[in-house]
């Protein structure tokens, strides 16, 4: 490309002002300008000057004559009559160029004026430069990054006008003038940039003789143009004298007269000299066909114009410029009053001359000083870095020019020439910036490469966010300890983590370089490289992700904070760029700490190298494109490895000694010890004397948890034998899981220690991990594994080879009985087969302790059974230890017993030891018939008398110790046992059973449950200290409290002792319930009001999560904005000399014109022989002037041309060629020719070397700040703190997900919807309490705003824009986020995604379209750009991203306007600036809200049906059930199903088939089932989670199909798994649920404090619900299920985990209930709980009812005689049980028995024939002699019934059973007792 010369002043006026004029644009040329062909100076006689040459384009005289001579008049007549041109003119009018002339010229002619000012700059333009304004391509700025453009800025209009100051110093044309060019905007830019060079003035300082010589030398020019203005001024005189002369003269009649004669003689064939006709034509008007109109009075209107235009614009100069002052500091002065006139040129000052020297030294040196605005910047002298593309921009990189620094120097320099050699100086200088080789213009990247950085780092923050996410949750939901207790070690898991993250994201590096590479986005780097530098700053992000999840132990606030912390740690490279020229390497080095920063440099290395068109190569990674720069790409690759190294360091240590809430922490210093490295030496532990090995022994253990009072484990000491089940019982909370806890080292103890094995739980935590098995109270299964991929990978973790593994495998499979299921993941398992594969995990890999916490809760009781069988088989030569709630399970399984209560052991013995010391007799079981439940209540009384002389007539001392629903129990004291008198009563109430009202009774002796009951309840009075002999097998201890319990302490059921008490006292009817309820708007308001105060709690006690979500992206806004102050000072700009050298060694070569035909010393530079042979070779013109380069093609892609040699052509002819590259270097070589010039002329005798000139640009820094530099910065930074508040305000949004999604899968929300709540108010209270939170984020934003002075934010337009766009984003973007978060069940998951999600899609789209509008000059891209904005505008992110963008641009523009002094406002409200997006915002708030409102009510969900088959086979009180229902049912009825059916998708078996029942008000209706009987479906259809497939079912008269609300008002529900919120207590969750169930406001407090009372929950009410056990959450769930009293209560496994304390409690409260006429649906898996309760119930099999009826009914008909149970003991110490004389003792005395169980030490038959008394008196006689340690005997239990049936549902399952399962037959189930294997 090839630029336009500038003339200097010393080169003549004309040429000066032909310069200033047609370089205003600086245009780029594709061929060489004229004065540029190849090795001539000029074709034109050396006339460069005026352009009509471009318009003449055959270049003849007249062109020289007009420029020699143009601006004399009295040589311009003489010329016009001269003869010798007028040959010429006849040929030139008939050229086409000076047609074109002419059309030109038109304008100027027509009516005397021209059009407007434009337009005449633009006709100039064309005739003067020879292209029209705007003409040649203009190369914009590439380095908009350092130099600051800000007119890209200025696109937008202003809408004020200015007001103009009237100046009095100039003329009203002049004033009008000016007043014109500022009106608009633009040319009040320009204008405000030439008014100095116009108008201004220039000062000079010292004001000595010596300098004012100079001065009058270098004043020519300005004389010059005064002599111009005179002649115009002459003009105004001289000029009608010429019109006069050539219109009326006599002379020039007389020619024309001559004219008409000559026409005439031609006419008659004589014919006068050929020149004379010419000569005449061109005074008259001659005409030929096509030719422009023109005669000379066109051309003196011309030229009379022109001089009266020229008269009138140079009245407007100044030209009297330059003013003495007396020194530096009163030039500065006066220099700030011109600034605010912008009159001030520039200051001269001479520091080396006194200010009375009238001689001027030989080295004259002198300084400029100029506005820093008018002036190159003398901080730098090049760009930083190089880059392709000249320095072309006119505003920004010829400042030298248009600022006039460059002119002014020529003048002084050629005024101090002219003084010091008293010569006439002919040269001129000529000023040429050198021609630029074709190059690739790629804004694109060069704008990438600036964000390059920031987005690499954003890409992964999803994955950042995720990982730790992931590795908190493991630790978190204790997966990491269990995995640990299974014996992996830390290293192992850190290792896998690694991998897993590693391949994820070296699959996504790889993506990502093929992305990059192959569209485009860096055309040279090597992509291996790329991918490797990528690859390494994957590993260090993974590293620092393992550092990040060691700070936090929950996975929601690790979710919250990584991304942020991740991003935050990115920003110090900012600082750092911004900071780069003052950074050191030592900095860059500390910095690089932070791998994010060490990548940002990387990449910063990598974008300079692609800009080069270099790229990086393996050459030059370990080269900086800077010069002197230490730092390297290689350099940033080895930093990201070694912080990988180091953060893997930090990790292994905080790992240790911060382990979380979960595992044992190491001391800090425990790097230093020995036997952290290699392993404790074992200490050597002495054998006990009793023959029994201790497998586990406790010791003085404590352990008391952080904020909460009392210690959870308070000084325990017990052992546990190796060989034996040790059952580990306690109420609910009394510390069994943490000791258990303990044991398999999830907490460290507080004090006290544990010894497994001998080895010490704290410090051989590993080696005692080999040998542990656990099976926590929750099934720690993964989701996706199957069965026998569990058992294989914990048995290989323990250390097993494959093949023992799979050996392994086979025995437990078979030993479980989940053979059949061994390919089934086991999220796919129900509930009991899900428990036996953890119990199963904890034997695997010969585990020598093993720890189980409640193994069987929530299993059925058939599964229970193979969970039995398994413990007893694997017991031989293991320690375990069990807790339960099961009595018979103790009673069973427990070779000893050991009772905690409060974190104490109470008392511990074998099972029989505790039962003859506490126990107390026989137990006699009553279970009335049902009858009506409202029984007049004297009518209770009598026949509770009645019954009670039957038995006292027998037993005087006999107790009636309990009543509960149909139950009674009477305690047979065993003290004075008459063994007669016991089998009279027997005898007697089987005969008069009917007579008594009584349905069955049975006897045991006193089970366990009573020992332990009991215990916990009696403990204070206990007398003495209970203990056997040691060596016995049944050793025990006792330890009573010292102090009694305090009142406080009183377990509720001596305080409220109505379970001691006869039924039929009712007492509480009213308690549980307001006395009116609330209903309309009151209940409305009410419930918002519980919504808010339940909102209030969690957050107020979540404060981590709330500081993460709400403060923490406010404080990072805040830190980016800290940042942005850091920028460097824009210090004073220093004082520069100019000269070549700075620049490092030159080649100066120079050409002076050879016009003169002076003698030179200057030649040209050598040309190589080759290259000139070359050059002379062939033909080059100026359209193809040399060899030409190859430039980048589409195929192709160079960033510089590849040139072969004399590319170019000659060296170049004009005097001074600069390389703009260097900002300094025009003024620098202009310097240097003027020293040259000056050395030439010195006289003789002067010595050369003596004299010179030194030049010194010293910016004045005045009186405004750089603002063009600030200005762009600041806004380069807005639109970072842009990016930097979509960040912000994308993780606030996500965090309001969290909660919603932990109450939607704790089914907490379902809970409340349940209560009353509708899904609008839950919604819109969640969307209130949402937008409050975000309000209280956004303010804080606004507020740090305020705080940094942000104008582009705060200004007083702009702030009441930016809380609009932050509000309306909340309101769009929060209903936004509600519809995302029904597909996520892990509520950190979503938070991370969509966070996210809304970070990309706020960033790239306001980033792609800002980028985009950078194509100013690309129509279809911004067409594009146009439509994308409309698409995007759906997107709330991109509304906020935009606007704040929009915000900071249209702040730059004004801020750019302000510093011409125009004001520039537009209002940000406009549609078309911000407007557009904030009503976009409104819009998407409500639809948003609307689209979630459509998704809660299923609106968008399909159902299934499938067809089907009839109801077969059905037994026969269900069908009549069925057809009850079908028929109409009885309008009683509370509850009634009608053929309900639920299918779920994909699957073709229902899950619920066709129920049919109807239940009446008093009633409670069990609902039994194995686990997956469709129980839980069932009420789940009934609540309303789950669609229902078909059929009906109807509440209190309101179907659940289609009035779901009403239905949910009539009911109280339990849900199977707690749906409690862990943050409130237990007493908020009852004042939340009353609230919600319209309880008045002044009747919570005793409703509440009734659920708590009711369900023995007065000493945890007030602490939070997270902290509670199992059996206490249970125990909250049934209050929040009791209390509103409504007509309906559906409890799914309400007593799961509970003691038998609470559960009996529990019961007394569904009696309760009963009492008050409404109906309980429960469902159980404690049969005894189904006895006590049930009036009726159900055994679902398969989603079906098997049986339905009262619980005498289902016994008589599916159960039958008596069941007898027998515990066998070992005949002597040391031997096993014999159970074999029992078995033959029955067989004999009871044939046809049938033995339903035989598991290692129990017997149990059914035996059909005999009678009670008679069973009873054979056992009690046959004790001793048959080993009988206990016994029982019954009726057929419901137990009984139940596992027949679910034998049933397993058999379908084709489970391999034995053959004795009870089936449809009566005569199956009595065969005989031969085959006595265990039950599977």
């Amino acid at each position: 490309l090839y630029k336009l010369f500038i003339a200097m002043p010393s080169a003549g006026t004309l040429p000066w002002l032909h310069g200033i004029f047609c370089n205003m644009h600086n245009p780029c040329f594709r061929s060489p300008t004229h004065g540029e062909s190849p090795g001539v100076v000029s074709n034109y006689n050396n006339s460069i000057g005026i352009r009509i040459l471009d318009i003449l384009k055959d270049g003849e005289t007249l062109t020289s004559f007009l420029l020699e001579d143009a601006g004399l008049p009295d040589v311009v007549v003489f010329q016009l009559i001269n003869a010798q041109v007028s040959l010429v003119l006849l040929q030139l009018t008939r050229k086409p160029s000076v047609q074109d002339l002419f059309k030109v010229l038109k304008p100027f002619v027509q009516d005397g004026r021209t059009e407007s000012l434009g337009h005449l700059v633009s006709s100039m333009s064309d005739l003067f430069c020879g292209y029209p304004e705007g003409g040649g391509s203009r190369v914009l700025s590439f380095n908009w990054y350092e130099d600051n453009n800000y007119k890209a800025f200025l696109g937008i209009d202003s809408t004020k006008k200015s007001s103009y100051r009237y100046d009095n110093t100039t003329t009203p044309f002049c004033n009008a003038l000016i007043q014109n060019l500022e009106s608009n905007p633009l040319t009040k830019i320009a204008w405000s940039a030439v008014k100095p060079l116009l108008m201004g003035k220039i000062l000079v300082a010292p004001d000595s003789p010596s300098v004012r010589q100079i001065l009058k030398n270098a004043n020519s020019t300005f004389e010059e143009l005064e002599r111009l203005r005179l002649l115009t001024k002459a003009w105004e005189e001289v000029g009608p004298q010429l019109w006069y002369f050539f219109q009326n003269s006599l002379q020039m009649n007389m020619i024309r007269v001559c004219y008409n004669l000559a026409e005439s003689l031609s006419k008659s064939g004589l014919s006068p000299s050929y020149t004379l006709i010419k000569k005449l034509i061109f005074l008259e008007v001659w005409l030929e066909k096509g030719m422009v109109d023109f005669d000379w009075r066109d051309i003196f209107s011309v030229v009379d114009q022109a001089l009266r235009f020229l008269s009138q614009y140079l009245e407007c100069l100044i030209l009297d410029k330059f003013e003495g002052y007396r020194d530096e500091t009163q030039l500065t002065h006066q220099a700030l009053h011109l600034l605010e006139e912008n009159k001030f040129w520039a200051g001269v000052v001479f520091p080396d001359i006194e200010p009375i020297a009238s001689s001027l030294p030989p080295h004259v040196k002198y300084k400029i000083r100029m506005d820093i605005d008018a002036v190159e910047k003398t901080n730098k002298i090049k760009d930083r870095y190089w880059d392709p593309g000249p320095r072309a921009d006119p505003v920004d990189d010829l400042r030298y020019i248009w600022g006039g620094f460059a002119y002014l120097q020529d003048m002084i320099e050629h005024g101090i020439i002219k003084t010091q050699t008293n010569t006439e100086v002919p040269i001129g200088i000529y000023l040429q910036q050198m021609p630029y080789p074709c190059f690739v213009d790629d804004v694109f990247m060069i704008t990438l490469n600036r964000s390059f950085p920031i987005f690499m780092v954003l890409a992964w923050i999803y994955s950042v966010s995720m990982t730790v996410k992931s590795i908190v949750l493991e630790k978190e939901m204790r997966l990491k300890e269990a995995m640990k207790n299974r014996g992996i070690t830390n290293g192992v898991i850190w290792c896998t983590w690694f991998l897993d993250s590693f391949i994820v994201m070296a699959v996504s590096t790889f993506l990502l370089t093929a992305l990059i590479m192959c569209g485009q986005v860096l055309h040279y780097s090597s992509p291996l490289l790329f991918f490797l530098f990528l690859l390494t700053f994957t590993t260090a992000t993974i590293m620092q992700c393992f550092l990040f999840s060691t700070f936090f132990s929950k996975a929601n606030l690790a979710a919250a904070c990584s991304g942020v912390l991740y991003f935050t740690l990115y920003l110090p490279h900012i600082v750092c760029f911004v900071w780069q020229d003052r950074m050191t390497v030592n900095l860059k080095i500390l910095a690089s700490l932070l791998s994010q920063v060490a990548f940002g440099f990387g990449t910063e290395y990598l974008s300079r190298y692609e800009e080069q068109g270099l790229g990086l190569q393996w050459g030059n990674i370990r080269t900086s494109p800077l010069e002197g720069d230490e730092y390297s790409f290689l350099f940033s690759i080895k930093m990201m490895l070694f912080d990988a190294f180091l953060y893997g360091i930090l990790s292994w240590y905080l790992d240790n000694v911060f382990p979380g809430d979960y595992g044992l922490p190491q001391p800090w210093y425990f790097p230093l010890q020995e036997s952290y490295w290699f392993g404790s030496r074992n200490p050597k532990a002495e054998k006990t004397p009793t023959g029994l090995i201790p497998g586990v022994c406790v010791q003085n253990l404590v352990k008391i948890f952080a904020n909460r009072p009392k210690p959870a484990v308070d000084g325990m000491n017990i052992t546990f034998y190796e060989g034996q089940i040790t059952a580990f019982l306690g109420h609910n909370g009394a510390g069994k899981t943490t000791t258990m806890s303990i044991l398999t080292g999830l907490f460290p103890p507080t004090s006290g220690t544990v010894l497994i094995g001998g080895l010490d739980i704290q410090t051989h935590t590993d080696s005692i991990r080999q040998r542990l098995g656990m099976c926590p109270q929750y099934n720690i299964l993964f989701n996706h594994l199957t069965v026998a991929e569990h058992i294989l990978f914990y048995s290989q973790l323990k250390g097993r080879s494959r093949d023992e593994a799979e050996q392994e495998l086979e025995t437990m499979l078979e030993d479980m009985g989940l053979t059949h299921k061994r390919n089934e993941e086991a999220q796919n398992l129900s509930g009991g087969m899900q428990r036996k594969l953890s119990v199963a995990i904890a034997f695997v890999g010969e585990a020598k302790v093993v720890v189980l916490d409640e193994p069987t809760s929530g299993v059925d009781p058939y599964s229970r059974r193979s969970i039995w069988d398994l413990l007893l088989k694997y017991r031989s030569g293991r320690t375990i230890i069990l807790s339960t709630h099961h009595m018979d399970e103790a009673d069973i399984l427990g070779d000893r017993i050991a009772i905690i209560s409060h974190g104490k052991l109470f008392c511990s013995g074998s099972p029989v030891f505790l039962k003859n010391c506490f126990g107390s007799g026989f137990y006699l079981t009553l279970v009335r018939k049902m009858k009506n439940t409202r029984i007049v209540r004297n009518a209770v009384s009598m026949y509770l008398n009645e019954l009670a002389e039957v038995i006292h007539h027998h037993v005087p001392e006999a107790k009636l110790i309990e009543s509960i629903g149909q139950e009674l129990i009477y305690l047979l004291p065993s003290k004075h046992f008459k063994q007669r008198s016991y089998a009279s009563l027997f005898r007697e109430l089987e005969e008069t059973l009917d007579d008594l009202g009584l349905s069955s009774f049975g006897v045991s002796d006193t089970p366990l449950e009573e020992v332990t009951t009991k215990y916990l309840l009696v403990l204070p009075s206990v007398p003495k200290m209970f203990s056997e002999t040691v060596p016995s097998l049944k050793h025990v201890t006792l330890l009573i409290p010292t102090s009694p319990l305090k009142p406080t302490e009183q377990t509720p059921l001596e305080t409220n002792d109505t379970s001691q008490l006869p039924v039929g006292i009712a007492g509480d009817q009213n308690e549980g319930k307001g006395s009116r309820q609330y209903k309309g708007f009151q209940l409305v308001r009410q419930q918002i009001k519980a919504l808010f105060i339940k909102r209030f709690h969690h957050a107020s006690r979540s404060h981590k999560d709330f500081l993460a979500q709400i403060v923490l992206p406010a404080s990072f806004v805040l830190l980016s904005l800290m940042l942005t102050v850091i920028i460097p000072p824009f210090g004073e700009y220093p004082a520069l000399t100019l000269h070549p050298w700075i620049y490092g060694q030159q080649f100066t070569f120079f050409r002076n014109h050879p016009c003169n035909n002076t003698p030179t010393a200057w030649n040209t530079p050598a040309v190589h022989p080759d290259l000139s042979s070359l050059l002379l070779s062939q033909k080059w013109s100026s359209e193809n002037p040399s060899p030409s380069c190859k430039c980048s093609t589409r195929k192709k892609l160079t960033m510089l041309p590849e040139c072969p040699p004399g590319a170019g052509g000659l060296p170049p002819p004009q005097v001074v060629w600069f390389n703009n590259k260097g900002w300094h270097a025009m003024v620098s070589f202009l310097n240097v020719a003027n020293n040259a010039i000056l050395r030439a002329n010195l006289r003789t005798g002067q010595a050369p070397e003596e004299y010179g000139i030194t030049v010194v640009n010293h910016p004045l820094n005045l009186t405004k700040e750089q603002l063009s530099e600030i200005t762009v910065l600041t806004t380069s930074v807005d639109a970072l703190i842009a990016i930097c508040v979509i960040f912000a305000m994308s993780f606030i949004p996500a965090s309001f997900v969290l909660y919603l999604i932990q109450e939607r899968v704790t089914k907490a929300k379902h809970l409340q919807f349940v209560s009353g709540v509708s899904p609008a108010i839950y919604w819109l209270t969640n969307f209130m309490w949402d937008i409050v939170n975000y309000a209280v984020s956004a303010g804080l934003v606004v507020v740090i705003f305020a705080g940094f002075k942000k104008k582009a934010y705060t200004s007083p337009t702009n702030l009441p824009v930016l809380v609009a766009l932050l509000l309306l984003y909340g309101w769009a973007v929060i209903p936004m986020m509600y519809p995302a978060s029904s597909f996520f069940s892990v509520p950190s998951t979503a938070y991370v995604a969509l966070s996210c999600i809304n970070l990309f899609v706020g960033i790239n789209s306001s980033a792609i379209t800002f980028i985009l509008e950078l194509f100013e000059n690309n129509p279809t891209l911004l067409k594009f750009n146009k439509a994308l904005k409309n698409v995007l505008i759906v997107f709330p992110h991109f509304c906020l991203g935009r606007g704040l963008i929009d915000l900071a641009i249209n702040q730059a523009v004004s801020e750019v306007y302000a510093r011409f002094g125009e004001e520039h406002v537009s209002n940000p409200f406009q549609w078309d600036f911000v407007g557009k997006n904030l009503a976009a915002m409104a819009v998407q708030g409500v639809a948003f809200f609307i689209l979630n409102l459509l998704m809660q009510h299923r609106l968008f969900s399909s159902r299934w049906y499938t067809t089907k088959s009839p109801v077969i086979d059905e037994d026969e009180d269900v069908a009549e059930e069925r057809k009850r229902i079908m028929n109409g049912g009885k309008k009683t009825d509370i509850l009634e199903l009608q053929e309900l059916t639920k299918i779920y998708a994909g699957r073709h078996k229902p899950a619920v088939d066709r129920l049919c029942v109807g239940i009446r008000p008093g009633e409670c209706f069990g609902l039994l089932g194995v686990n997956g009987a469709g129980k839980t479906t069932t009420f789940r259809m009934l609540t309303g989670d789950t669609d229902v497939t078909s059929g009906d079912a109807v509440v209190a008269g309101n179907s659940i199909l289609t009035d779901i609300s009403s239905v949910h008002q009539n009911m109280g529900y339990c849900p199977q798994f707690d749906a409690l919120d862990d943050l409130l207590t237990g007493r908020e969750h009852l004042y939340l649920y009353a609230r919600l169930r319209g309880v008045p406001a002044e009747e919570i407090k005793r409703v509440a404090e009734w659920g708590i009372q009711k369900l023995g929950l007065p000493m945890y009410a007030d602490q939070l619900a997270g902290t509670y056990s199992g059996g206490n959450k249970r125990k909250l769930s049934t209050a929040i299920a009791l209390i509103g009293c409504s007509p309906l209560v559906l409890l799914d496994e309400p007593t799961t985990g509970m003691d038998p304390q609470s559960r009996r409690l529990l019961w007394d409260s569904i009696v309760s209930v009963l009492r008050d006429g409404r109906a309980v649906v429960l469902t159980s898996h404690s049969m005894e709980e189904c006895e006590a309760l049930c009036t009726r119930l159900a055994i679902m099999v398969k989603g079906t009812f098997k049986c339905l009826g009262t619980i005498q009914q289902l016994k008589y008909k599916f159960g039958d005689g008596y069941i007898v149970t027998l515990k066998i003991k070992a005949p002597k110490a040391g031997l096993p049980p014999d159970p074999s004389r029992a078995e033959q003792f029955i067989r004999i005395n009871f044939p046809g028995s049938l033995q339903r169980e035989k598991h290692y030490n129990m017997l149990q038959y059914q035996i059909c024939s005999s009678s009670l008394a008679k069973i009873f008196r054979l056992i009690i006689s046959n004790k001793e002699n048959l080993h009988i340690e206990e016994y029982s005997v019954s009726q057929t239990t419901l137990d009984q019934v139940f596992v027949n049936f679910a034998k049933q549902q397993m058999e379908d399952e084709e489970i391999p059973l034995h053959p004795r399962a009870a089936g449809a037959s009566r005569e199956a189930k009595v065969s005989p007792a031969l085959h006595q294997q265990a039950v599977a």
